[in-house]
């Protein structure tokens, strides 16, 4: 897994919703959501409403997460909430350029 840190990621790095799942899950993993937050990962991608783009990153991180553990890729009522944060994320990075 290849870390990228916040002020390295650019808008093109972010995969689209119809981007490959693995090439989304790559992206994903880019950043650690553990190492970032700990147990309050999990806390926000259950309870929280992500606003930075580290607490966008971490709830990407902990539902990819999520869905590997159930052993198969999610459905399209999961694939919405990708599509969101996904989108999240890359208007987070185009409002710092």
């Amino acid at each position: 897994m290849r870390l990228i840190v916040d002020q390295d990621l650019g808008a093109d790095l972010i995969p689209t919703i119809r981007s490959p799942w693995g090439q989304i899950s790559r992206f994903g993993h880019s950043f650690d959501g553990y190492a970032a937050f700990g147990e309050d990962c999990a806390r926000l991608a259950n309870e929280g409403t992500p606003a930075s783009l580290r607490e966008l990153r971490a709830v990407l991180f902990f539902e990819l997460r999520r869905w590997r553990h159930f052993g198969y890729e999610p459905d399209a009522a999961a694939m919405k909430k990708f599509d969101w944060l996904l989108e999240s994320i890359r208007n987070k990075v185009r409002e710092r350029a």
